[in-house]
């Protein structure tokens, strides 16, 4: 009978570990979008899963004094097993405590995190009421360690955990390179561009004016379609003839689209002002700037306020996303 009572305890022991070491990989990758949409849609466990979410402090707390009650179970029941079965041999009785410490890692730790960073929300859906009945149980420990913390807050003078898990942009990256094993390739390399926007500066994608068709403020028309017919582009900057800058550009859409447009009308008298980048500026920064300004097209300049380049809003958003194939 007491033999059959271990192996029970035992049994359960692991499980306890094997599920609150597997919530502790499970939540962080959890689909919060479908989690809500289940919860609309009342199922049980996502709504236990939606409460232990707002309290993040408790569920960490449960974790913490779930696994150590189990694994100091489970070692005092081997224990008190080597004692019967091996006597006195106290080198045996080591050995086998560290086979089973190595077991307990292996399947109480290392497995469960394994299959449940595989199928996050599957897995921790799967395991809701087990580690509500868990949390249950272990909710005078799990006070009783709160208020342990409390204390040596108050000792050490450090602050409470508010529930902002993600500080800064490298935490939200870190989060996403280990949760991020449910989204597609060109998912992750979107996401990863768009995290990098923080250090990339206007200079990394700006095409250089050796590789723009500009004209000058006395082209015709005629000779920009024409140029542009050979060379395709959208818009063509337009350099000042007298201080051989450039002052502004052409907007082919608009001209093609404008009505009773001379035929031997100039380019100087159809230039739109353009918006000016410096090189070392942020992606993050010409966007607002496109953004704030409605404009498109911008003229890249260095240090020196001279032109090297140009960039348009559809550069940096090909750069996000990626060339579409339809």
């Amino acid at each position: 009978m007491t033999a059959i009572l271990l192996l029970l305890v035992l049994v359960l022991c692991l499980g306890v570990s094997f599920v609150l070491s597997g919530m502790e990989t499970g939540m962080p990758a959890l689909n919060r979008l479908r989690l809500r949409h289940l919860v609309r849609q009342g199922d049980k466990s996502a709504r236990l899963l939606h409460r232990y979410i707002q309290q993040p402090e408790r569920f960490l707390l449960t974790i913490l004094v779930g696994n150590a009650v189990a694994t100091i179970a489970v070692m005092l029941i081997f224990v008190h097993l080597f004692r019967q079965w091996l006597g006195d041999h106290l080198w045996l009785q080591l050995a086998g405590m560290l086979g089973v410490a190595f077991l307990l890692y292996a399947f109480g730790d290392l497995l469960p995190k394994m299959l449940f960073r595989q199928v996050p929300t599957r897995a921790v859906l799967a395991c809701a009421r087990f580690y509500a009945w868990i949390h249950r149980l272990l909710s005078p420990l799990v006070w009783l360690a709160g208020m342990v913390g409390e204390l040596l807050l108050k000792v050490t003078g450090g602050r409470r955990f508010t529930g902002r898990l993600i500080g800064n942009r490298e935490d939200l990256w870190r989060v996403f390179q280990e949760s991020s094993t449910g989204l597609t390739r060109d998912e992750r390399s979107m996401v990863n561009r768009v995290l990098g926007l923080q250090t990339l500066t206007v200079g990394a994608l700006t095409v250089p004016l050796a590789n723009v068709t500009i004209v000058g403020e006395d082209t015709t028309l005629g000779e920009v379609f024409a140029l542009c017919r050979e060379h395709p582009s959208s818009r063509v900057p337009v350099k000042d003839i007298q201080t051989r800058r450039i002052c502004g550009y052409l907007s082919l859409s608009a001209l093609l689209y404008a009505e009773d447009l001379p035929a031997n009308a100039v380019a100087g008298n159809h230039v739109q002002p353009a918006l000016f980048l410096r090189e070392s500026d942020l992606v993050e920064t010409a966007l607002q700037q496109f953004r704030r300004t409605g404009q498109r097209f911008a003229i890249v300049t260095d240090r020196s306020e001279k032109e090297v380049g140009v960039l348009t809003l559809e550069d940096v958003l090909r750069h996000i996303f990626g060339r579409l194939e339809l």
